[in-house]
C-alpha cells in the first residue's frame, strides 16, 4: 500500500530527494549547496519584460551582522535552490500522476476569485488599508488566470508551495531541515523564492538585501546544473510571483478574528511586507 509518491528530505550531509518509490544518485548528488560566485550589481528598477534579472552577488555575505543566525536567510535560499534544482526540469511525472498539483489547475481560477473577494471586502471593513493596496487589489483577480499560466510555465520544477520562515529549521551546523509539503506542486522555480522573501522577512531587510537573495539562488542554481539558459525569464516570474502574493493576506483574512490583537497583527505585518515589495518592485506595472 506504500504510495507511488514519495518525498525524503534528509540533511544536508548525504541529502536525498526524491519522487517516486526510487531515487538516482544523480538527484542526491544534485543536493547540495554551493557557493555564490563572483560580484553583482545592485538593481534598482527591474530590466524590461523578457530580459535578466540582477546577475552579480557581492563577495561578501551582505547579510553577516552581530546577531545571532545572522546567514539564516541565506541558508534558506541555498536550500531553495539545492531543492529546486534537483527537480529541474522533472515536475511533469508527479503531476500526471496526481500526486500534487499544477499551478495551472483549474481549481486556482475557479476558486480564488471567490473566496479573495470574501476577504477583500473583509479587510476594506475591518483595516485602515494601505493606498498601495487599494490599488492593486480591485485588479488582481482579472490579472491572476494569467499569472497562474506563467508561472505554470516552462522551465519548471517541483515548488515547496509554503516556503515560510516557520516551516524552514535551522540547526547549529548551518543544516536545513523543511517542513509542511502539503501544497508541493510544479510551477515556477520563483514563486517558491518571491513568497519567502517577500512575507517572510521584515520591510527593511527584504529591500536592502532582495537582490543579492535572488542573485545568490540564481547561482546556486546554475552551480547545480540548470542550465543559465533556463534562468533568462525567472525575474520576471519572480515579479508575478510577488504580486501574487496578495493573494495570502487577503485569503487568510477570512478565517481571521480581527478582534484579536495576534490575528490582526498578523494579516496587518503580510499587508506591510505586500506594500513594501509592491514599491521596490513596481509590480502595478504589471497591472
Amino acid at each position: 500500500d506504500a504510495p507511488s509518491f514519495t518525498l525524503k528530505i534528509l540533511s544536508r550531509r548525504g541529502a536525498l530527494a526524491s519522487f517516486g518509490p526510487s531515487a538516482s544518485s544523480a538527484a542526491a548528488s544534485a543536493y547540495v549547496t554551493t557557493e555564490t560566485r563572483g560580484r553583482r550589481a545592485g538593481l534598482a528598477r527591474p530590466p524590461p519584460a523578457g530580459t535578466r534579472g540582477p546577475r552579480r552577488a557581492p563577495a561578501r555575505d551582505p547579510l553577516a551582522s552581530p546577531t545571532r543566525r545572522p546567514n539564516d536567510p541565506a541558508r534558506a535560499v541555498d536550500e531553495l535552490a539545492a531543492w529546486h534544482a534537483t527537480f529541474w526540469r522533472k515536475a511533469d511525472a508527479p503531476v500526471d500522476r496526481g500526486d500534487v498539483v499544477c499551478l495551472s489547475d483549474p481549481v486556482y481560477p475557479a476558486v480564488l476569485p471567490m473566496v479573495f473577494a470574501e476577504g477583500w471586502e473583509k479587510v476594506n471593513n475591518a483595516m485602515d488599508v494601505d493606498p498601495v493596496i487599494a490599488s492593486v487589489g480591485p485588479g488582481w483577480v482579472d490579472w491572476m488566470p494569467s499569472a497562474l499560466e506563467r508561472l505554470s510555465g516552462a522551465p519548471n520544477t517541483i515548488t515547496h508551495g509554503d516556503y515560510r520562515a516557520d516551516n524552514i529549521l535551522f540547526d547549529d551546523e548551518g543544516n536545513v531541515v523543511l517542513l509542511d509539503f502539503q501544497l508541493t506542486g510544479r510551477g515556477s522555480a520563483s514563486y517558491d523564492l518571491a513568497y519567502f522573501v517577500t512575507q517572510s522577512l521584515a520591510p527593511d531587510l527584504a529591500a536592502t538585501h532582495e537582490t543579492a537573495l535572488f542573485n545568490r539562488w540564481l547561482d546556486g542554481l546554475i552551480a547545480a546544473g540548470v542550465p543559465e539558459a533556463d534562468t533568462t525569464n525567472l525575474w520576471d516570474r519572480y515579479r508575478d510571483a510577488a504580486l501574487f502574493c496578495l493573494v495570502y493576506p487577503i485569503v487568510a483574512s477570512r478565517g481571521m478574528d480581527f478582534s484579536d490583537e495576534r490575528q490582526y497583527a498578523l494579516v496587518d505585518n503580510m499587508n506591510t511586507r505586500f506594500v513594501r515589495a509592491v514599491d521596490q518592485l513596481h509590480l502595478a506595472d504589471l497591472l
